[in-house]
Parts: structure tokens; sequence; C-alpha cells
């Protein structure tokens, strides 16, 4: 099953989408959204997405803000918010982790193991 909803000015290419997936782009500009394993959904609801590359069976990336370089790559159940000004990038995000970045300047990722279980912390910039 495939579904594509694609109502953006340019969009170059949505490639390599697999079985169960479910890719919505209503954005001003997509380069690419390659590939998406099956049962997987992207959504990407803003002005500028460069790249969102490779999200695994499960996971869920969703990027609402104005400017993004890179979502990559997103392992089996995590799940990667970036509702924030402009982020470079937000990779890798390991299973189970959630990365949320709502900084409006810079957010810098630190990644952490507690008891064996990966956890995120962000350090805010705000000016």
């Amino acid at each position: 099953m495939r579904f594509i909803s694609a109502t953006p000015k340019p969009l170059a290419s949505i490639c390599s989408v697999t079985a169960g997936a479910t890719v919505s782009t209503a954005l001003a500009s997509v380069t690419t959204v390659s590939p998406v394993t099956a049962g997987a959904t992207v959504s990407t609801a803003l002005a500028s997405v460069a790249t969102v590359s490779p999200a695994t069976a499960g996971a869920t990336v969703s990027t609402i803000l104005a400017s993004v370089t890179t979502v990559s790559p997103v392992t089996e159940g995590a799940t990667v918010s970036t509702a924030l000004a402009s982020v470079a990038t937000v990779s890798p995000a390991t299973a189970g982790a959630t990365v949320s970045t709502w900084s409006l300047r810079r957010v810098t990722v630190h990644a952490y193991f507690v008891f064996s279980k990966p956890t995120v912390q962000f350090d805010r910039v705000l000016r």
C-alpha cells in the first residue's frame, strides 16, 4: 500500500517507499524523502527539508520547523520531533529514544547511557 500526498511548489523526488509506508509532504520545498521502510511514517510539514533518510520500520519522523538539513538515521521505535527555527542535524536516534528540540536558536544534543538505557539531554541556547 502506498499513500503519497504531495502539495508543495517544487518536489524533486520521493523514492524507495516500501509497502505500508506513508509519506506526506505538505511544504514549500523537499529534495528527497528516501528510503522509508514498511510501517514508517514520514511527515514533513515545513518550509525546507533537504533529506529525511533513512527511517526504519516503526519509526516516526516529524519535522515541523523552518529549516532542517538532515534527519538521519532513525532506528526502530525511535521518535524524532524537531519543532524549532533551525536544526542542522538530528543523527542518530537510538531505539526507544525521543529527540525533541524546542529552542529557537541552537540546540546541542548529548547522549548518555544510564542503566544501559539510552537517554537524551538538551542544552538550550536562547538569545
